[in-house]
């Protein structure tokens, strides 16, 4: 017990220890992307902490705290793991979304027993051409017919059309987007948000299109129908 507690303070001082060194110089560090190793999530030992590495993967979960704090959670090829980007890092060069397929540049350790990737700079992490979601094995492909089975899971509508789209803003002031789906059999339909910081003004042009789409979203329910909370969408 004691050897697994002093493990775990070790590995949260690394972990602080290497933040703060990036707090003070990650904003004017250049970036040794020749010099980085590629990672997908695999297990590493204790000597491999502090590696520089280029990890890559999609991601499955991404929130930002009251302190600005950004927080992802990236499923790689052989595993999962974390990335969490400071303010004092600098502005990101774009919003990561759940479904996005990205790299991140930074040194390689461990929090809370899980991997964790340590951004070097804002500027550590890119938007890789891999996104189309109908290639990605990470969320069930389904029509909307068969969504009431996958409540409370991240899911790719695929195949359907927007009926509707609106901004609104929430009882807190939040800038959110409603939407209506229908598929492409005119038959099923579904209504769904986006919570502000999931889409953009690109992302509503895009759904005023009228096109087929793809839509990346966590089914839920509503006043006793079913609902989507939508992360990211593409054309089909």
């Amino acid at each position: 017990m004691k050897l697994f507690q002093a493990k775990t303070k070790y590995n949260l001082y690394f972990f602080l220890a290497i933040t703060f060194i990036i707090w003070i110089c990650g904003k004017f560090y250049r970036l040794p992307f020749d010099e980085a190793e590629t990672y997908t999530g695999q297990t590493f030992s204790l000597s491999q902490q502090g590696k520089l590495v280029l990890a890559e993967g999609t991601v499955k979960r991404a929130g930002k705290n009251r302190q600005g704090i950004t927080f992802l959670t990236i499923q790689g090829e052989q595993g999962e793991f974390g990335a969490s980007f400071f303010p004092s890092l600098g502005k990101l060069p774009f919003n990561p979304r759940v479904g996005d397929y990205i790299s991140v540049l930074g040194l390689l350790g461990s929090y809370q027993g899980k991997p964790q990737i340590s951004p070097l700079s804002s500027q550590a992490i890119s938007l890789k051409d891999q996104s189309n979601y109908q290639t990605n094995n990470n969320f069930p492909l389904l029509l909307i017919s068969e969504l009431s089975d996958y409540i409370d899971q991240i899911v790719i509508v695929q195949n359907v059309r927007v009926i509707s789209v609106e901004k609104f803003k929430s009882r807190e002031g939040k800038q959110m987007l409603r939407f209506k789906l229908i598929d492409s059999n005119n038959r099923e339909s579904i209504d769904g948000v986006f919570f502000e910081g999931d889409w953009d003004e690109e992302m509503y042009q895009l759904m005023n299109e009228e096109k087929t789409i793809n839509i990346l979203a966590k089914v839920t329910r509503f006043r006793g129908n079913l609902s989507l909370n939508a992360k990211n969408v593409e054309l089909n």
